[in-house]
């Protein structure tokens, strides 16, 4: 070695030893960062059972995972990652504000002009005139419970435009001479209107508010809403088919191929035969034959043959 090497070598060598022989104090701050830095400056290196501990828990995603890992492996930079993982997994801790209570100024915009409010008797003879004066309705549901707002059509028949859920409200674009119904769920009118110019108001209230002239319609029978669609949709001359009125069908004058094999059974029954093969036939089977066997056989003037393959007189005498 050189002797340029050996001097250096030897010279680190001594301040080296000066140093470890030396005591640390709080005090001494040479020393003192000294050792702060020889700490910082060797981590602890993660091992490869950490690695794949951590792997492991990243790839089942759970909390409980995590928790393992961290119980196993508290310090480190993995540890740090992990406990990322569970402030992520566990969400926000607070939950999230109550939506505000509506405002004075929103319970005001819900003022306007009353839509015209007819008794749900009335829905049979209503129905759509003139659509040449537009007109806006707003249904307001201050009910307490999910009602279905209903169109009545140029026909009379009611058409369903959806439901309407508890303090919801709905614009719907109509004309002035357009009845609305605001029905229970089953379908029976539970309020009529009619639109007044502009926007008009149509206030679904609750049972205990409705109008006195309405209860009394409904004293009689408890638990009573009011016709049903059947009985607006009979009341018209039409039919209910579960949405709407439609026209009645005509009922067929000709009797159809079940009532004439029916009728034709009977009749046979009523001669002591059965029916067989669209006619009456003898019972036994003797009997049948014979009847086949004379079948084209003709009769003397004035008689005929009858199923059982007999000749006997016309009713006629002819």
């Amino acid at each position: 070695m050189q002797p340029a090497l050996k001097a250096f070598a030897l010279r680190g060598a001594l301040i080296g030893g000066a140093l470890l022989m030396q005591p640390l104090h709080p005090d001494d701050g040479l020393s003192w960062h000294y050792a702060a830095a020889v700490a910082q400056a060797a981590p602890e290196k993660p091992t490869a059972s950490e690695k794949e501990a951590f792997e492991s828990a990243k790839e089942l995603g759970t909390v409980e995972a995590w928790d393992a890992f961290l119980a196993n492996y508290p310090t480190g930079f993995h540890a740090d990652l992990a406990r990322a993982y569970v402030k992520k997994l566990a969400g926000p801790s607070t939950p999230p504000p109550a939506a505000p209570a509506p405002s004075a100024a929103v319970a005001a915009a819900a003022s306007g002009p009353a839509a015209q409010e007819l008794p749900c008797t009335d829905a049979g003879k209503l129905k759509s005139k003139q659509s040449d004066k537009p007109a806006k309705i707003r249904f307001i549901n201050e009910s307490g419970a999910t009602l279905i707002i209903q169109w009545i059509d140029f026909k009379g028949a009611l058409k369903e435009y959806g439901e309407l859920q508890p303090g919801a409200e709905m614009i719907q674009e109509t004309f002035l001479t357009h009845p609305w119904i605001a029905a229970y769920q089953e379908g029976s009118c539970r309020q009529l209107f009619l639109p007044g110019n502009g926007v008009s108001i149509a206030r679904l209230l609750p049972d205990d508010q409705l109008r006195s002239s309405k209860k009394a319609s409904r004293s009689d029978e408890p638990g009573d809403h009011g016709p049903t669609p059947q009985q607006t949709c009979k009341d018209i001359g039409k039919d209910y088919n579960g949405s709407e009125c439609v026209a009645r069908k005509k009922k067929s004058e000709t009797p159809s191929k079940a009532t004439i094999e029916r009728r034709a059974k009977a009749a046979c029954v009523e001669i002591g035969m059965i029916y067989l093969n669209g006619q009456c036939a003898p019972k036994k089977k003797s009997e049948r034959d014979v009847a086949k066997t004379n079948k084209n056989k003709a009769c003397p003037a004035g008689m005929y043959r009858n199923p059982n393959g007999q000749c006997q007189p016309n009713e006629t005498g002819n």
